[in-house]
């Protein structure tokens, strides 16, 4: 039985943590991944014990198998090895349960806050999917992402380079948050968009605080996952304590359940009593029912609107020098009316440099509400990609002539479509409805006598 059929039936539970149980097993200067490699016996070992607790899925010792964190060891070129031997020792063990290929941060900050591109972002995580699919993964997990954008090149990377289901998964702080300031229903809506099978969190606080971010998910449209610690860490004696015990933690279950949760499971600090404890009170349980909300969805980084009714909207045709523009002043403007602010640069000689400064300005400066018009499907996938959330993908008269072009890199992205008024209307919705958008996907805009965006889902 497949995966996708087998959560049909019931709630899946995943193992729990694999740095706990490899703390003294770990050489200096060495990174767990090579155990994979090295000490396959041990890391086979870890995975009977959990699958002896009673879990579903096992999740693969690959966490920082990335190319950018294994090349900090000098271990780059051992990348597709690793990972596939890291899903092929675990398969070898799980029998008729389901492997999850682990996939984590870089450590690395993404443009424009760092130097790493999304699309080499992406490379790396693809390189990274694509071992652990090789392997034997049943499913990728991208986990304990701080950073929105990183998730999304994660999952998109994942997403072009297996057909398998796809959990992605933030790690929030106690304040409710990301590191970069990502809430979770913000979160939760840009990765199923983008294709995720599965949304969720993990790590960054315990099951208590884990619930209510789980809940602030539960209107996405995408299965909900939980992997929380056991409990908030504390030093004694100059050992990091998890102190919440498996009586604990379980204790939390029943609440998890209300919430419609589809995939549960421990992180940091658990160890096998804690999945023997979530599997006794689990049994064998179908989730609850939810209903996902429906609707158009805008988001930036920090923030998200479910369109319902008319939207105003701020244009901005920059025409001239764009030496002269103040992007920072320009992104600020338009982030403060609350309207939705549609770049349109197709005129520009520089065309290209100027849409990512206003996209970065306008996203630092918190706004929400975005949609693109471009004059080619690579700029319009490129400036998708640079902005961190869900935007609107403008159908401009270069679409006229072949529009899946410019729908394909609009789906990738999980953009919406906004859409010209007047003559053509139906063909164009027909052609959004061909290349995989539902009507709530689609939204209009009417110029006159004043710029209102509608919903066509409304």
């Amino acid at each position: 039985m497949t995966l996708a059929e087998r959560i049909q039936e019931k709630i899946l539970l995943f193992d729990g943590a694999m740095g706990t149980m490899l703390q003294t097993a770990i050489p200096p200067g060495s990174p767990p991944e090579l155990l994979n490699i090295k000490e396959r016996d041990l890391i086979k070992g870890i995975h009977v014990q959990y699958l002896q607790a009673g879990c579903d899925i096992i999740e693969t010792n690959t966490f920082g198998g990335s190319r950018i964190k294994l090349s900090a060891y000098g271990l780059g070129d051992l990348v597709q090895r690793i990972n596939e031997e890291g899903a092929a020792l675990a398969r070898e063990v799980a029998q008729d349960k389901y492997v999850a290929g682990a996939i984590g941060p870089t450590g690395k900050f993404l443009e424009p806050w760092g130097e790493l591109s999304f699309f080499e972002a992406r490379d790396i995580f693809a390189e990274q999917a694509a071992a652990l699919a090789a392997g034997g993964a049943d499913c990728i997990i991208i986990e304990t992402m701080t950073d929105l954008q990183e998730a999304r090149a994660a999952l998109l990377g994942a997403r072009e380079a297996t057909s398998l289901p796809i959990i992605a998964q933030m790690s929030f702080t106690p304040t409710g948050r990301t590191m970069g300031g990502t809430d979770p229903a913000t979160a939760g809506w840009v990765l199923a968009r983008m294709g995720a099978w599965a949304v969720g969190s993990n790590c960054g606080v315990g099951a208590e605080q884990m619930v209510g971010f789980i809940g602030q998910m539960a209107d996405v449209p995408a299965y909900l996952s939980a992997l929380p610690n056991a409990g908030m860490p504390r030093m004694e004696g100059g050992t990091t304590i998890y102190p919440e015990t498996p009586e604990e933690m379980a204790g939390y279950v029943e609440d998890f359940l209300d919430l419609g949760i589809n995939l549960l499971g421990s992180c940091c600090g658990s160890n096998p009593d804690h999945t023997r404890a979530l599997k006794l009170a689990l049994g064998d349980r179908r989730p609850v029912e939810r209903r996902p909300r429906g609707g158009l969805v805008l988001t930036g980084m920090r923030s998200h609107a479910i369109l319902a009714e008319e939207l105003p909207v701020a244009v901005s045709e920059l025409d001239g020098s764009l030496d002269r523009v103040d992007w920072q002043q320009l992104g600020e403007a338009m982030a403060r009316t609350g309207h939705l602010a549609l770049w349109d640069l197709r005129g520009n000689k520089g065309e290209w440099e100027g849409l990512i400064h206003a996209i970065d300005a306008f996203q630092m400066a918190g706004g929400s509400k975005l949609a693109v018009a471009a004059s080619t499907p690579a700029y319009l996938a490129g400036a998708l990609a640079r902005y961190g959330g869900l935007a609107l993908a403008c159908w401009s008269k270069e679409w006229d002539g072949n529009p899946e072009d410019f729908l394909v890199q609009a789906r990738r992205f999980g953009a919406g479509v906004l859409l010209p008024g007047g003559a053509g209307l139906e063909r164009r919705v027909e052609s959004c409805k061909q290349a995989g958008f539902a009507r709530g996907d689609l939204a209009v805009l009417v110029r006159e006598p004043v710029g209102l965006v509608y919903p066509l889902g409304a």
